[in-house]
């Protein structure tokens, strides 16, 4: 029996988008949020997930956030 519903669900990347535009958005959020996107991308990288970053790297060039972004490179890829 065919899904009759669609729950539209956001993926770990489009998640790490809106921390970074939290962290933009107000600079006091950042240890929590950045702690956020790390546990996300263990998460991934522990359930051998593809991380999508050119995805991730237009969410962070949108906020000028790219030095974040080569740091969570560094850590997880």
């Amino acid at each position: 029996m065919p899904n009759k519903y669609m729950i539209p669900v956001l993926s770990p990347e489009d998640i790490i988008g809106l921390k970074v535009q939290a962290i933009a958005n107000d600079a006091q959020r950042e240890a929590t949020d950045i702690y956020d996107m790390r546990l996300l991308l263990e998460y991934q990288l522990q359930r051998k997930r593809l991380i999508d970053w050119e995805l991730l790297d237009e969410y962070f060039s949108l906020f000028d956030k790219q030095a974040l972004l080569t740091t969570l490179k560094k850590d997880f890829s």
